[in-house]
């Protein structure tokens, strides 16, 4: 089926179809059909099957951010993790990179999710069930640079806004409050094991979150991490290049950093476990 709506979507496919006047007939059938897409499809980023309950636009968003935009983080996770380890997801939203995540370390494995957003959670928590996984923790939280509260904007289905809640942004309207903790504190608290591995997307929050999970991921246990960057985003005097500094003094020193958008992809690995 993805293969079909892949041919469906090209140019050459589209073109033919105008050629031989059949766009007129195809393109309300084809509009029926995408309409009508189970919402239980399978998804396979890095030949890891795993299944999500996605709309069309949804699952649109998901062949084109996973498995293009997003495809260098997938590539230096699976590289970098092995059966029986942890991996932090922070930001994982439906289960994007959860569920990879999940088949990459294995039942004897470990992935701790964090997302804050209600919705979203709940929906991670559902593909978690689909996909029949026990290695997957979810907790419906964000992580900070401090235990507190905060609030989060939701912006027409896009990835959500972080704020302290008491800042009182103009012209965003939908939101909630939801849980902050220190990453440091909740991780010895809940007696988590230090992740081999971290993948962070949080719209912005990123250096709240590097900050609060300092002594995490200075561990020598912790060799790789994923950050999306969003610099429009970020909170005032905080720069890439801030963030990249922070990196280098928690001992990661092998750095590709490349500008996808208006996002910037940091792919970090501590010296010891470069390839």
């Amino acid at each position: 089926m993805n293969f079909l709506r892949r041919m469906a979507d090209s140019r050459i496919a589209r073109g033919v179809a105008m050629r031989l006047h059949l766009d007129v007939i195809l393109r309300p059938a084809y509009r029926w059909w995408t309409n009508s897409l189970p919402r239980v499809v399978k998804v396979r980023p890095l030949g890891l099957s795993c299944k999500m309950r996605l709309d069309p636009r949804e699952l649109r968003d998901y062949e084109l951010d996973v498995e293009h935009e997003e495809r260098d983080f997938l590539d230096a996770l699976n590289a970098h993790l092995h059966p029986g380890e942890t991996a932090l997801d922070v930001g994982a939203h439906l289960g994007e990179f959860t569920l990879p995540l999940a088949k990459m370390v294995g039942d004897r494995g470990h992935v701790l999710a964090f997302e804050p957003e209600v919705g979203a959670c709940r929906r991670l928590e559902d593909h978690v069930k689909l996909n029949g996984l026990t290695n997957v923790h979810v907790f419906r939280k964000a992580l900070g640079e401090e235990d507190g509260a905060g609030r989060i904007f939701l912006e027409g289905g896009a990835c959500p806004t972080i704020v302290p809640l008491a800042d009182d942004t103009v012209g965003r309207s939908v939101s909630e409050n939801i849980e902050v903790a220190r990453g440091d504190t909740f991780f010895a608290r809940e007696r988590l094991p230090v992740p081999h591995a971290a993948k962070i997307d949080v719209e912005g929050f990123e250096y709240a979150v590097l900050r609060g999970l300092c002594g995490t991921l200075a561990n020598p246990i912790c060799r790789l991490i994923c950050v999306e960057i969003h610099p429009e985003l970020l909170a005032p005097g905080v720069s890439a290049g801030t963030i990249t500094d922070l990196l280098q003094s928690l001992g990661f020193s092998q750095f590709r950093t490349e500008p996808r958008g208006t996002e910037v992809h940091v792919v970090a690995v501590k010296p010891a476990h470069t390839s």
